[in-house]
């Protein structure tokens, strides 16, 4: 990605703003129709989806290179969410009072199809998708894998995630917390093989994955040094033998 898009809210609404990469200098939008964007999410390298939530859903989209907006369409429900996968998109509408969110996909913003109840979804693949879903009653966040094109579920994983990344196409970056110590545990998940690698424990679930470098850094506070700031580390998965 070339761009960075950014919402800036005040009292008059949103402003959106784009930073392009390679000069870090960001250029204020201006739109030829009144729109208050609420959330955006990048289709390629040029065109960018706005949402503007006022009383309805109304999607834009937006081409950089000729800095036009043009109306995708309006819906009567609440988009939280849009994740997209070349002309294949996923969005998420509000469920009031719900962590779990209605989660849909479609391939032409006019028909749209229920996959299930859950959130924070991601794109694996063209045709697989995977998201957390809450169980309430266990207090869970479990992890789902979706076959758009056959439009079933194919895998799940009985964790508490709190976080996860996308490494590859068939490997993924699991964070659970465990019930009874305060602290998480860090997996890598081979998606086609179902094998589950334990990485580390750690204190702290503030854990970014690089994929360019296939790095984990962890924000840990040293429990016996607890005098000291946090520090952050950086764990090279391939010497753990651990490979998109």
């Amino acid at each position: 990605m070339k761009n960075i898009s950014l919402i800036e809210n005040s009292e008059n609404g949103g402003e959106l703003y784009i930073i392009p990469i390679s000069d870090i200098k960001a250029y204020k939008v201006i739109f030829n129709e009144p729109i208050n964007p609420s959330l955006t999410s990048w289709k390629d390298q040029n065109n960018l989806y706005i949402v503007d939530n006022n009383k309805s859903s109304n999607v834009y989209i937006y081409n950089l290179k000729e800095n036009k907006n043009n109306l995708v369409n309006s819906y009567d429900f609440d988009i939280v969410n849009i994740k997209n996968y070349n002309d294949k998109t996923i969005i998420t509408t509000a469920e009031e009072n719900k962590m779990n969110r209605n989660i849909l996909f479609t391939d032409d913003w006019g028909n749209f199809r229920l996959i299930d109840y859950g959130f924070n979804i991601k794109f694996i693949d063209e045709n697989k998708i995977c998201y957390l879903k809450n169980d309430e009653k266990e207090g869970r966040n479990k992890l789902y894998i979706y076959d758009l094109k056959n439009n079933k579920k194919i895998d799940m994983l009985d964790l508490n995630l709190t976080n996860y990344s996308i490494i590859s196409e068939s490997k993924l970056f699991l964070i659970e917390k465990n019930q009874s110590n305060n602290d998480y545990t860090i997996y890598d998940y081979d998606i086609n093989d179902k094998e589950l690698t334990t990485i580390i424990n750690a204190n702290s679930d503030n854990i970014y994955y690089n994929s360019e470098k296939n790095l984990v850094y962890v924000n840990l506070n040293i429990p016996f040094e607890s005098e000291k700031p946090e520090l952050i580390y950086s764990i090279d998965l391939e010497k753990l033998s651990i490979k998109p």
